[in-house]
């Protein structure tokens, strides 16, 4: 647009200057030229109509060069308004990488509280567990050979899964089993085991009748229960009413020194 224009303005600057040379000309010698007035009306309206088509190339140049001059207006301004979107651009850019910047410290912070918070859980759990397998190493179950008696005999803890209640016996029952050895106790407590199991149900009977031995092997148990429940009898009241005598010493002895 720019070479358009100026040869417009050079085009019609070459032919103001040769109009202008061509009426100098005409004006400096009026004397060695006469023309009828056909030749001159022709000549001036040729000329006329020169000065006009100059004045037409000039105007329109003039116009080429303001729409050019329009058109590097709009040039710029369209330059500074993809700069400023630029400027823009890159703003929003930056806040958007900074906001990525600010979500990925919070997501880290946040995993590194998860960890610890797992890690602390982790050990919180592991502690009550070592805790409760310290206070509990291992089930509390009843060995099948131990036994508990409170004082009237009465086995606390059993063999089976229902404990079985012994008959109460009387003081000098219990006396007697006091006085008696170890092993008489023990014969005698199996004694006794013999007649709690004669009274069991018949369910229980039926159960363990696989179980029991033969009816010849019972028979001579029981005999051999109660020959030894007898001397156990014997035994008992002998020795009790040795105790009886030795405290009623004991007390004969106390009263004359109280006197």
């Amino acid at each position: 647009m720019k070479e358009a224009a100026r040869a417009a303005e050079a085009i019609a600057l070459a032919e103001i200057k040769a109009l202008s040379n061509n009426e100098s000309s005409a004006l400096q010698k009026p004397e060695g030229v006469t023309l009828s007035f056909e030749e001159y009306s022709s000549l001036t309206s040729k000329a006329r109509e020169a000065e006009e088509l100059s004045k037409k190339r000039v105007v329109d140049a003039m116009l080429q060069v303001d729409e050019a001059n329009v058109s590097k207006i709009e040039i710029l301004k369209r330059v500074e308004e993809a700069t400023a979107e630029v400027r823009t651009s890159k703003k929003v850019f930056e806040e958007a990488l900074n906001r990525v910047e600010a979500a990925n410290r919070g997501k880290l912070a946040v995993e590194e509280a998860l960890r610890k918070w797992r890690s602390e859980h982790g050990q919180k759990r592991r502690s009550v567990h070592n805790s409760t397998k310290f206070k509990n190493p291992c089930p509390s179950h009843h060995r099948r050979d131990s036994r508990l008696f409170d004082v009237n005999g009465l086995n606390l803890v059993s063999d089976g899964s229902v404990p079985v209640l012994r008959p109460t016996l009387s003081i000098g029952q219990i006396l007697s089993r006091k006085l008696l050895l170890p092993e008489e106790f023990e014969t005698g407590m199996q004694a006794e085991k013999t007649t709690v199991r004669g009274k069991m149900s018949l369910g229980q009977m039926l159960s363990k009748q696989s179980d029991d031995p033969p009816s010849s092997q019972k028979a001579e148990r029981e005999s051999g229960h109660k020959q030894l429940s007898a001397k156990r009898k014997k035994f008992g009241f002998a020795r009790f009413s040795l105790l009886l005598t030795k405290q009623s010493k004991k007390k004969k002895k106390t009263t004359p020194n109280c006197r």
